[in-house]
């Protein structure tokens, strides 16, 4: 069994952030791709996340959307599941792009931290 991995990188035009008061503070200026003068970020290093024993053994496939951002270091912060799959193969999609180096979205030709949507998808062949 293998998978595929389907990486869609896309803006949102509302920045949907966790509510408690805890978490992580999104730094500011963010730029969302597509905007006048920004450019999206590009996938550099995108490692496959490890599909779970029990999610493989029951056949679970499909595609889990994350949003977060791109920041200036290249990395992806603030994974968040907008729409899960099975817990396993979201924590592992999770895990996954914490591992992800991106070219970040820029503006102007200057570096920005920008809105992002991932895709991955989970597939049976």
């Amino acid at each position: 069994m293998t998978f595929l991995i389907c990486i869609l990188l896309a803006s949102f035009a509302t920045y949907l952030g966790a509510q408690s008061g805890d978490s992580p503070k999104v730094p500011e200026p963010m730029y969302k791709a597509g905007a006048k003068g920004v450019k999206p970020a590009k996938p550099l290093l995108t490692p496959e996340p490890q599909w779970p024993e029990s999610a493989r053994k029951k056949q679970f496939e499909g595609v889990i959307v994350l949003e977060g951002y791109v920041g200036t270091d290249g990395n992806f912060h603030d994974a968040k599941v907008i729409r899960s799959l099975q817990p396993a193969l979201d924590a592992a999609a999770v895990e996954a792009v914490g591992k992800w180096k991106f070219k970040p979205c820029t503006k102007d030709g200057t570096p920005v931290n920008c809105k992002t949507n991932l895709e991955i998808a989970f597939n049976l062949f």
